[in-house]
């Protein structure tokens, strides 16, 4: 069963966060890495990537990198736990298109009580270009919907290795 963390004590501030951002410090864990090839159904007329498309990219390579860390859609089931969405922020900064390859990272950079951000940078592989690079805040929801605390286990896969904290 997953334990989850409550306020650390002696600290008067729900709101602080776990650990700040670290991934700039020596010592921070390597981002995730998951590819993919463009597929001709997420294209536009013009033969660009649709928008929309980055979403799903950067939520596919969310997903593979938790079930890397053994944090699969099953155990989040069975458990009554998971994460959604509740904001993006997206910059385009050059086009993929049709047959390109993308590369796409995986850098969490903020654990706070029942939130993470996800830092994501999507590359195109064939030009060599970044595609896209966002910054995603997922929360963490009990069976009830409302949120709850991040999971021992995310923190352990995901947050700062001791050395760097």
């Amino acid at each position: 069963m997953t334990s989850f963390v409550g306020q650390p004590p002696g600290d008067d501030n729900p709101r602080k966060p776990h650990f700040s951002a670290w991934h700039s410090k020596p010592g921070g864990r390597p981002p995730f890495v998951w590819s993919c090839k463009v597929r001709s159904y997420e294209v536009d007329s013009h033969g660009y990537v649709r928008n929309g498309v980055y979403m799903d990219y950067l939520e596919a390579a969310r997903v593979a990198a938790m079930c890397t860390a053994g944090l699969t859609f099953d155990r989040a089931r069975k458990e009554a736990v998971h994460i959604v969405v509740a904001a993006a922020a997206l910059r385009y900064l050059a086009p993929a298109h049709l047959n390109n390859e993308v590369e796409i990272t995986v850098d969490v950079t903020r654990i706070g009580r029942t939130s993470v951000t996800f830092h994501q940078v999507a590359r195109n592989k064939t030009t060599s270009r970044t595609v896209v690079d966002a910054e995603i805040v997922g929360v963490f929801l009990g069976a009830d919907g409302r949120p709850t605390g991040v999971s021992e286990e995310f923190m352990k896969a995901f947050g700062p290795p001791p050395e760097a904290a």
